[in-house]
């Protein structure tokens, strides 16, 4: 009931839910494992898969069979490990989406749930088992419903035409049928058993390639189907296309958020030289160009293909959908990210989100607690030299303004990062003071050794506002 109520004061109250981001944001629990409805669905539906399994040697049959196993536990461990978001907000509207599209194509066949999944790469991907999922990244970024729909409309394709368990099928075969795997490699130029194996790890950052013409060419047929603007699918190969290159290119004016009565902005933090090397690590294949690297790959080809397909098709008049809804997911998308960027330590990329963000919602509370926290976070980090785990090296090949902050960070000095930290907190006490978000940051930055305060003191006054907080529980552990 309590789901059905927020569902229902969400839409109907769409004015007050954008306002809501004025003053505040309450971030989605995170789950801690995955509910119990959810785990007895996947489980029927894996055994039901594995009755299905038949056609081949036992040998093959049985490896199909481990295979759908390891991706049983792979959906379950993305759930476990807090990928996956269930809420009552997101999760009902994505459903709401796709039975517009069931409705509209009614010989296909109602199998599938599609969730969040928290990550800033902007994509979207079935497991092949039924659910699909679309990045907060992806979500953040779309325009309009159409746009949406036409992506759902994809992974529908690659579940409904059986992608994932084609490509089981064949990583099987070739396991056990050497005559089947000589032929493939003396008729290829790579080696197309280990291109099988990186797909069948279904990772958020190696989009599947081997069908992807196929779902859009499928997915389209899906999508002419409903009444959205046909111009979506051109429209959704230009965001794709774009994916490695930063979203929002606004300049971060640090002498605004880091300047302080009691502690100036020195101009000296501001020096900037773009780097001439680059940082080789795991984030090297984000920024190759080639097809086996990039994130979404072959966009413009795919582009082209879909120009070829909508050719003579006039964009009918679309049903007017809901956008402001649709605005307010993707705002709930944007803090969401921030929210996952923190809570999966990546909190450099939480930071520079954040600061962003404040220059549409500058009286945020919680995107201002958000900064305290993250630069409290960086502090431990620099003091235990571990501050390349958690805030990316400048390269000359990130977007400009992400270069520059990732400059300005990792060039200050740790009693500076420490300083700026605690003052930033001290600087909002008085028009953040009835924010939990803002006294469990407060009480974070309180430990800092530039700090003018105690921990025990920010404690005992945040306990005296919020006698059951949500945080006195972290204070106690800490």
């Amino acid at each position: 009931m309590i789901h059905k109520t927020v569902y229902l004061l969400i839409f109907l109250f769409p004015h007050f839910l954008h306002a809501q981001f004025d003053k505040s944001y309450i971030a989605v629990p995170i789950l801690d494992t995955i509910p119990i409805n959810v785990y007895t669905k996947l489980t029927q539906r894996l055994e039901e898969d594995k009755t299905h399994v038949k056609g081949y040697s036992r040998k093959i049959n049985n490896y199909i069979k481990h295979l759908y196993e390891e991706r049983f536990e792979y959906v379950v461990s993305n759930f476990n490990n807090d990928y996956l978001i269930d809420d009552p907000i997101i999760t009902p509207y994505l459903q709401q989406i796709q039975e517009k599209i069931y409705k509209a194509n009614p010989t296909l066949s109602k199998e599938t749930t599609v969730y969040v999944y928290r990550s800033s790469v902007p994509n979207a991907f079935s497991f092949g088992d039924g659910n699909l999922a679309i990045t907060l990244g992806l979500l953040s970024r779309l325009q309009n419903e159409s746009q949406l729909a036409f992506i759902l409309c994809h992974e529908l394709a690659h579940y409904h035409r059986r992608h994932a368990d084609m490509q089981i099928t064949t990583l099987a075969r070739l396991n056990y049928d050497k005559e089947l795997e000589k032929q493939l490699e003396r008729n290829t130029t790579y080696n197309y058993k280990k291109e099988l194996i990186k797909n069948l790890e279904l990772s958020i950052n190696q989009h599947s390639r081997t069908y992807e013409f196929e779902a859009d060419s499928i997915g389209l047929t899906y999508f002419l189907n409903t009444n959205y603007d046909l111009s979506a699918p051109v429209e959704c190969m230009d965001i794709l296309g774009k994916a490695d290159k930063g979203f929002n290119q606004t300049s971060i004016d640090f002498k605004k958020y880091f300047d302080f009565a009691e502690y100036p902005f020195k101009t000296t933090w501001l020096a900037y030289e773009k780097s001439t090397t680059w940082d080789r690590n795991e984030k090297e294949d984000t920024f190759d160009d080639s097809d086996i690297t990039h994130t979404h790959p072959n966009c413009q080809r795919r582009q082209a293909a879909l120009k070829r397909q909508l050719q003579g098709k006039t964009n009918r008049q679309s049903a007017k959908s809901n956008e402001t809804k649709f605005q307010h997911i993707t705002t709930l998308s944007t803090f969401e990210e921030i929210a996952s960027n923190y809570h999966f330590k990546e909190y450099g990329v939480a930071l520079f989100s954040t600061l962003l963000l404040l220059e549409k919602y500058p009286e945020n509370t919680y995107l201002h607690a958000m900064v305290s926290q993250c630069i409290y976070q960086l502090y431990m980090y620099q003091k235990n030299h571990e501050i390349g785990k958690v805030l990316d090296l400048p390269d000359s090949r990130f977007a400009d303004n992400y270069d520059r902050f990732l400059t300005f960070f990792q060039q200050l000095r740790l009693s500076e990062i420490a300083s700026i930290g605690y003052q930033y907190a001290e600087s909002r006490k008085t028009k953040d003071a009835t924010s939990e978000d803002f006294w469990y940051a407060y009480w974070l930055c309180s430990q800092l050794p530039a700090s003018k305060t105690t921990p025990t003191k920010i404690k005992a006054e945040y306990v005296g506002i919020f006698p059951t907080g949500k945080y006195i529980a972290s204070m106690r552990q800490q």
